[in-house]
């Protein structure tokens, strides 16, 4: 439960349940107090409950009045645009431009990576908050894949990325290791909080205008 305060959560699940019990019993306007009685009550408490605790897991644990005492992190959800940096033999980097797709949830988060020539799904995902530095991570394992046109010389691969937030929550930053013994860093800005709606259209129009920039450089592909 990385995701939440652990004593706050435990307390406000408790005050909500009490909270809710009396709304109940007010509007049955507070019957009887007997065993039957408590026992509806209680049933229509815990409906009530339910209902709530769903609402907070699909949306409400975003909202800002949760942080920092009970959500521990922000919201990285959304599409995110920026640069990969691979490191080339001669020790200086090729900037390459990426689209990337975080779905974040309260308790567990995806990444999807696209370049002009591949894509990469996580399949292990975790974001988290340093307590020394009070700075949040994400961390996660990927597999990327390049598009059939665009495979020869870059084979299917297993890699791994650690990145940062920055920027009061809207950068990324952080560095990448593959299993073909390649790396090298990532530099995120986030464009929306929704899904990218376009990825590969908008991945490619973000190399053109690379492309465009001598200063900048330009990689092909082999990160």
């Amino acid at each position: 439960m990385r995701s939440l305060n652990r004593e706050w959560a435990q307390r406000s699940a408790i005050v909500l349940a009490a909270v809710l019990f009396l709304a109940v019993r007010a509007i049955e306007r507070w019957p009887e107090f007997t065993l039957p009685s408590v026992v509806a009550s209680l049933e229509s408490t815990t409906v009530l409950w339910g209902i709530a605790l769903a609402i907070f897991l699909a949306q409400a644990w975003k909202w800002k009045m949760w942080r920092p005492w009970l959500v521990t992190l922000e919201d990285l959800g959304g599409c995110w645009t920026g640069v990969l940096r691979a490191r080339r033999e001669d020790g200086k980097y090729a900037p390459l431009p990426v689209v990337v797709e975080i779905r974040h949830a309260l308790f567990r988060v995806s990444v999807t990576v696209w370049t002009q020539k591949s894509k990469s799904i996580s399949y292990i995902s975790e974001t988290y908050r340093d307590l020394d530095n009070d700075e949040q991570h994400l961390a996660y394992c990927y597999r990327a894949g390049a598009e059939i046109e665009y495979r020869d010389g870059n084979e299917r691969h297993d890699g791994a990325a650690s990145l940062t937030l920055t920027g009061n929550g809207e950068c990324l930053r952080g560095e990448y290791w593959t299993d073909r013994r390649t790396g090298g860093q990532i530099d995120l800005t986030r464009r929306t909080k929704d899904a990218c709606p376009d990825p590969k259209t908008l991945v490619q129009d973000l190399a053109s205008k690379a492309a465009a920039e001598p200063l900048q450089g330009w990689a092909g592909e082999s990160a």
